[in-house]
Parts: C-alpha cells; structure tokens; sequence
C-alpha cells in the first residue's frame, strides 16, 4: 500500500492511493474539501462529518485464473478485469458509480456443463444497481447475449429483467450425449422469487451412449429404491426458489443411435415448478425408432411418452412397435408408466403370448424340435452379443464408423427346407450419386435356400 495525501486548510488532497497485490491493483487519487478540523475528526467528535468528496479509481486483475484455485466446483477460469470507479457528492452520502469491463473471459466448470468462452461485459454500477450496456459470449463455440439490468431497492430488495439470447448454443455434453439449442429466456424479479420463463428449442440433439447389455443381464445384489424418473433439484436458496414457465421443443429430431436403439424423438414439453422442484408436462413423440433384438429388430413407427404435471416423475408410454421373424408378422403394445408398462403382443398367424415373446427374444420357432430352436437360440444370441462386444472394444467413436454401418437379420423368413433365411448388409459409402444417397454390399440366404451376394444403392426422390 502507498499513500501520499496533503492536507491544506480545510481541504485533503489525495495525490495517489496505490495498493497492489498478486491478484488485484487499484488506483486512486481525488480531493476531500469542506472537511472539520483535523482535531474534531481525530477526537471523533463530528458524527456526520461536513464536507464534499471528488475522488476517481481504478480497480484492474490482469489474470483471473486465480478464482479458480482451491475451488473444486472450477476448472479454469481467465480473462481481464477492469473497474473504473467515481466518488463525488456530500461525503455523508456520495454517488458512487463504477463502470466494469471484463475482456477475453473464461469460466470451466468442473462437471459435464459446457464452458462460457470469449466473455466480454460492459456494465454500468451504480448504488441502486448494474445495467448491463453489452456482454457477449460463447457457449460451446456459439454465439450469446445478455442484456438488461439488476435494480436494487428498499422494498422488495434487488430485482432483476435480464434476457438470454443466442442460437444453437450448447448445453449439456458428455460421453455419447450432446444437446445443442436455440435460446430466448428472461429472468426476472425479485431475487428471493426469479421467475424463469421463454423457449429452448432443441437444434442438434444426439445420444449415442453405449448401453452396457451383459453389465446388465448380471445384474446386482443392491436393491434399488424407486425414485421415479429425477431431473435436477436445485437446494440452495434464492435459486432453489426460481420459479420456471419454459416451453422446450425442438427444431430437429433428438437423435438415438447406438447398440440398441437407433431412432429420434421430438419434445414438446413445458418446464414448471420450481429450481427445488420442477416439473415436466407435454409430450415426447417418438419417430420411427428400431431396437435390436437377438432374434431381429422391433420397429415403432410411432409412439408417445406424456409427461402428466400431477405425476412428473412417472411419465407414462403409448408405443407401437412392430417386427417380421420367421414368417411371422408381431405387433407390440407397450402402455402405462414408464416404470410398470403393460406390453401386449399379437401376431399374424395368430400365437400365445409366451410363444411370442420367445419368438421376439430368442427367435424359438413355435412347433420346432428342440435341437432346432437351440441352434436357431445360440445363433441369435451369438450374433447379438457380438455387436455389442465390437461396439464396447472399439467405444463409440468407432462403433458408430463399423458396428452402425454393419446391419444382419436371421430369421426373418424361412426357406423352403425350414431354415431362417439370412439378410447382411454393410454401408460403404454415402453420396455417391446424389445427396443422400448410400450404397451397401449385401449377402443372403433366401427363401429358396440360394446363397447371394450383391451391391445396393438407396435413395429417395425429393
């Protein structure tokens, strides 16, 4: 700390006020005039001392990686910090403003949120609050802006009318998910009851997280409690208190592709409740979507998943599913909570339930010797659980380059002797001929019994 100040008469001139440590400078210098005599204001003796104050600082950190040292909840945090402060007025009660610019900042947390890139505020402070005159950013390289102001007064406390902007902005991304949307939200209110309300429209929505099938099937000793369907709780205060009005849709399909499943759905939902305890109401349709199964693949063409604002936790499915195995056309009814789903199967010729179910899981042929069905059971399964060992070996990045492009089907049909009929395909190449194109290298075993092979080309007209 260096001081150097003169006191002529009943005026005290500040020629520099300079205090510097490895985090922070800050520098003053200004005028003090009209003040009480030194002796009253050394015996205490002025309790609303005279006088008016005129000073001028700056407040800069060069380096705000500091921010982030022993703080677990932060990565990394950079950037410029400047704060050019005015105190001028009756020194009872001066005005005192501050205009605070932050350059090039960077906030990382330390969880699977996203980084806040390029931050670059221009604020104006004041006693009754900040206004906000341009911060920008990025969020997952994409664009953002804040605008709007924090307003501080007697009654109700600090206030706030901010709104978020930005477009394709990404949200939430690990291991196999990523979640990318455009952005309107306003916050405001009083800070004890924020009320969060706009639209987070979903432009680029994936998941494609490896579903660990034999980690499943040995299962766990652990009993498990029923939690129902959790999303985020927000504990602390005034943030537990945020009230939401947000409706959440999506621009594009939300995309599923990996060892299971590959297919979209599409949300129409609205965020209610609170942070401590928000709620999901609306829909969530379900495009063409196929899971794989030993025995072949189940297709739901259509499909609903409602989200009923009195149960938000136990969101209840509407799905149809359909599948072709060994001559047998399957139509699956899956309805009820998401939890306990009543799953009703029927065929086309007709069979039992259990048949069915065997049919679909095992591909059991319905009236076959048991030699035959364990064959037919050993080659399902085989053939199942060897793309899910490539996709776990080679991770996702490259079971989306091979396992995704390797398509096989048994039993689909039976051959004219009674054996399953066999379809493989594997994608080589994409618009070769025209956007959209593909072209498959296929092999078969048909109804006839007739090994082929052969090259396919798929598109579709406009």
């Amino acid at each position: 700390v260096d001081v150097n100040m003169r006191l002529d008469g009943k005026k005290l001139m500040v020629d520099s006020i300079q205090i510097t440590s490895p985090e922070l400078t800050f520098t003053s210098k200004g005028e003090w005039s009209g003040m009480p005599a030194l002796a009253d204001l050394l015996k205490g003796e002025t309790a609303k001392p005279p006088g008016n104050v005129d000073l001028k600082g700056k407040l800069s950190a060069e380096d705000l990686s500091w921010l982030a040292v022993d703080n677990p909840s932060l990565r990394r945090v950079a950037g410029r910090l400047e704060a050019n402060l005015t105190m001028k007025g009756p020194i009872s009660d001066p005005a005192i403003d501050a205009m605070v610019r932050l350059t090039d900042g960077e906030l990382r947390p330390d969880m699977d949120v996203p980084s806040l890139q390029a931050l670059n505020l221009n604020a104006v402070v004041t006693p009754t609050g900040a206004r906000l005159q341009t911060f920008t950013g990025e969020l997952g390289g994409a664009p953002f802006q804040i605008t709007g102001s924090v307003v501080r007064n007697n009654e109700n406390g600090a206030s706030a009318d901010l709104r978020l902007q930005g477009e394709n902005l990404l949200f939430y991304r690990s291991e196999g998910l990523q979640v990318r949307a455009d952005t309107d939200l306003t916050v405001k209110g009083p800070l004890e009851r924020l009320k969060v309300a706009g639209e987070v429209a979903i432009t680029d929505g994936r998941l494609a997280k490896y579903f660990d099938l034999l980690g499943t099937l040995r299962g766990s000793s652990k009993p498990k409690a029923d939690m129902g369907l959790q999303l985020f709780s927000i504990q602390q205060p005034p943030l537990s208190n945020m009230v939401f009005d947000v409706r959440l849709n999506s621009k594009n399909p939300f995309t599923i592709r990996n060892n299971l499943a590959r297919g979209a759905v599409r949300p129409e939902l609205k965020l209610t409740g609170t942070g401590e305890f928000p709620v999901l109401a609306g829909e969530v349709y379900v495009d063409p979507t196929r899971i794989s199964l030993p025995a072949g693949s189940l297709v739901f063409e259509s499909g609903v998943v409602r989200f009923d604002p009195n149960r938000p936790d136990r969101p209840t499915l509407d799905l149809v599913g359909t599948s072709k195995i060994l001559g047998y056309d399957i139509t699956m009814l899956v309805a009820g909570p998401f939890d306990e789903p009543v799953v009703t199967l029927s065929s086309v010729p007709p069979l039992s339930n259990e048949e069915l179910l065997l049919l679909l899981l095992t591909g059991q042929q319905p009236n076959a010797d048991d030699d035959e069905n364990a064959q037919r059971q050993s080659m399902n399964v085989a053939v199942f659980l060897g793309k899910d060992l490539m996709a776990r070996w080679f991770g996702s990045d490259a079971s989306e380059a091979i396992v995704d492009r390797f398509d096989i089907g048994i039993g689909r049909a039976v051959t004219r002797s009674g054996e399953e009929t066999i379809d493989a395909q594997f994608r080589i190449a994409d618009d070769v001929l025209r956007d959209g194109d593909k072209i498959y290298l296929t092999g078969e075993k048909d109804i006839f019994d007739f090994y082929n092979a052969g090259l396919k080309i798929v598109f579709r007209f406009k």
